[in-house]
């Protein structure tokens, strides 16, 4: 049964409140607003269970299932997909050559300098609003270029940045680069290891150029600059897009659903956060990652190079399943009461980054 959309995220409310760092239902990691297909109908909205069944057992699991099942006429329909996590961690899959780059490039190799083994990816270029308060952050050019990233690929969350540690290289740390090339400015507030009453908006971070002068706003492989933003009402299920990172080079994709309540894993770290009003993205072909690790930061585009976010989580890979669990897979998905997704990249809003770090992306109309 569908619902409309102010149902469907009522719904969601009441069933965060009631599960969100429960450990009864540790499975759960995403709560989704879906659409039917093709449908613009008010009422031809759901809402979406992301359930890894991975981490749950055959009872846990199969209990989960039946309270959800129970609830399907609330529109209440379940998908199976890994767990997503922060993507400045290397990839087996990874195969993109980072060697340093002059001028420096979006999609160049990036990372804070102590963030030791790690790396992400520049995503693009930003200018500091007025009123930003890098200038009191020690910015020694509050105006100019700064580039943008994710706050977990050029800091480490929890650690409050200091002069010897607000240093940025180009390759990163985990591409054995030693080189400062920025020195950030500021970064997306983030509370980790909470979900029933905490939610974050966004992964963002952002630094000023040590040399102003040298960089390219051109983004490598689609060979363009950016050339405007799509408006977040326009940002809806199959919307075509592509991103550049250093893990997994020039993908493309399509948007799955523009509005999910998202745990992440920090695993350097060793914990999670969650956040709300995401950009969940599909490969289009399915045939493998839309992203991988080292792509966290890219900045996703639409077809016609306008910005639409910025990536800074993903799964790479729903884990086999055997068993009992497969048998309850296969069977929901059968009966059309659940879909299954294999991998997929998590975005925050071009917008709600910007407005978190009173930025403002660079653009270059064509």
């Amino acid at each position: 049964m569908a619902i409309t959309h102010s149902q469907a995220q009522e719904l969601r409310e009441t069933i965060a409140n009631n599960i969100l760092d429960d450990i009864r239902f540790r499975a759960v990691h995403g709560l989704a607003i879906g659409q039917k297909d093709g449908s613009d109908s008010e009422d031809s909205f759901f809402l979406q269970v992301w359930i890894d069944p991975a981490t749950e057992t055959i009872v846990g699991l199969l209990e989960l299932i039946g309270l959800l099942n129970s609830a399907d006429s609330l529109g209440v329909k379940i998908v199976f997909a890994a767990q997503c996590e922060a993507l400045n961690i290397d990839s087996e899959a990874r195969k993109v050559f980072t060697a340093p780059r002059t001028p420096l490039r979006p999609g160049s190799s990036i990372s804070s300098n102590i963030l030791i083994g790690g790396k992400g990816t520049l995503g693009y270029f930003c200018i500091p609003r007025d009123g930003n308060d890098c200038f009191l952050n020690g910015c020694t050019n509050p105006s100019g270029v700064h580039l943008l990233s994710n706050a977990h690929v050029l800091s480490i969350l929890g650690v409050v940045p200091d002069k010897d540690t607000k240093k940025v290289v180009h390759p990163a740390r985990g591409d054995n680069g030693t080189i400062p090339v920025a020195n950030l400015c500021g970064r997306s507030d983030i509370t980790v290891g909470k979900g029933k009453n905490v939610r974050n908006s966004s992964d963002g971070a952002y630094a000023v150029l040590l040399k102003p002068d040298l960089y390219s706003s051109e983004v490598p492989v689609i060979f363009a600059n950016v050339s405007g933003k799509v408006a977040a009402a326009n940002i809806k299920k199959g919307l075509d897009c592509q991103k550049v990172g250093i893990g997994s080079g020039k993908t493309n994709g399509r948007i799955y659903t523009p509005d999910m309540l998202v745990k992440v894993n920090y695993k350097y770290i060793g914990s999670h956060a969650w956040f709300s009003k995401q950009i969940v993205i599909e490969n289009s072909q399915r045939t493998g990652s839309f992203c991988v690790g080292g792509d966290s930061g890219s900045l996703v585009v639409d077809r016609k190079n306008n910005a639409i976010g910025l990536l800074f989580a993903g799964a790479e890979k729903l884990k086999d399943l055997e068993g009992n669990k497969a048998s309850a897979l296969l069977e929901l998905v059968a009966r059309g009461k659940a879909d299954v997704v294999y991998d997929y990249g998590v975005a925050t809003y071009i917008e709600t980054v910007e407005n978190d770090l009173k930025v403002d992306l660079m653009i270059f109309p064509n």
